[in-house]
């Protein structure tokens, strides 16, 4: 039961058996001014624990995420002249180190891929350029032989064209 009167407020509670009763009663005026006292301080500092809090998570996360800025830096870096580049092996989590040495293996096979089709290209340029030197001949003497203005010397200008065209796209 609590009861205020002009010295506060009071809870009281008996316990009793047969043989005795007790009655306890406590002043409720220190209790509430402590109360009060812990929701001031509970609203001064939560605003400093919520920084705190952030900030930590801020550092955390930058901490977290810095292989995958590292990353990101690399694939971004890497362009057909610039095959080369890889992930620089760093102390990441396991699971991120095995992401780093995958795209790296994946890189290292782009490139051999990218050197063999680029050795493939040339070799194939350097094959068709005398045949097509030899064409180019035939060409241009039956186009010297054909009649001027006639149908047959416009076949082959239009063929001369093409040769010439095609020694320039393996000119490039």
């Amino acid at each position: 039961m609590t009861l205020s009167g002009a010295a506060g407020q009071w809870r009281f509670m008996t316990l009793a058996n047969e043989e005795i009763a007790l009655s306890i009663g406590m002043n409720l005026d220190r209790l509430h001014q402590e109360v009060r006292q812990f929701q001031r301080a509970l609203l001064v500092a939560a605003p400093f624990a919520l920084l705190l809090i952030v900030a930590i998570g801020w550092v955390l996360g930058h901490v977290a995420l810095r292989p995958v800025k590292v990353i990101s830096a690399t694939a971004a870096a890497v362009t057909a002249d610039r095959l080369d580049r890889r992930i620089p092996a760093t102390r990441a989590d396991r699971e991120f180190q095995q992401l780093i040495d995958l795209i790296n293996d994946m890189l290292e096979r782009l490139q051999r891929s990218f050197q063999q089709a680029t050795r493939f290209s040339a070799d194939a340029a350097h094959e068709l350029k005398t045949p097509l030197a030899i064409l180019q001949a035939h060409v241009e003497r039956g186009l010297q032989r054909a009649a001027d203005g006639s149908p047959e010397q416009r076949d082959w200008a239009d063929q001369l064209e093409e040769v010439q065209r095609l020694r320039t796209i393996l000119q490039k």
